[in-house]
């Protein structure tokens, strides 16, 4: 949801059973009624400095996304990029040689167990740049 999102009417997910994250870009946004009856499977994910979070949103488990880049080594077999955030996380590695047009090319998704996860890229070799980035699957 982008940061614009200030607030969620009633009954906004109800009974979508397929739903298991939702994103908020901005602050909590204020709630209607019963947003996510009979969705039970739902995680809310929120960034680091919005504002109006708890371990709960309507219900439901709200936990913070916060992934972030601690290294990246350039070696002989490929590139390898350390992430670290909240422990089980989902995220998802992605690759591109154009920084600004793409195409992203997803590398792998994964959840950071223990807080953190190595990712390969072992078709990284001179030549080209490979930027790399972390969005949720």
């Amino acid at each position: 949801m982008p940061d614009s999102v200030t607030n969620i009417g009633d009954y906004a997910f109800c009974v979508c059973s397929g739903l298991r994250r939702v994103y908020f870009a901005g602050n909590a946004p204020t709630l209607g009624s019963d947003v996510f009856l009979n969705t039970t499977s739902v995680t809310v994910y929120y960034l680091p400095e919005t504002l109006g979070w708890c371990s709960t949103f309507a219900g439901r488990p709200a936990v913070l996304w916060n992934p972030t880049f601690t290294a990246i080594a350039f070696n002989v077999g490929g590139t390898s990029c350390t992430a670290t955030g909240t422990t089980a996380i989902p995220v998802a590695l992605e690759v591109s040689t154009n920084l600004v047009a793409g195409p992203w090319i997803r590398l792998c998704t994964t959840n950071l167990t223990g807080g953190a996860i190595e990712f390969l890229d072992p078709e990284a070799t001179p030549g080209p740049a490979r930027f790399y980035r972390m969005v949720g699957p």
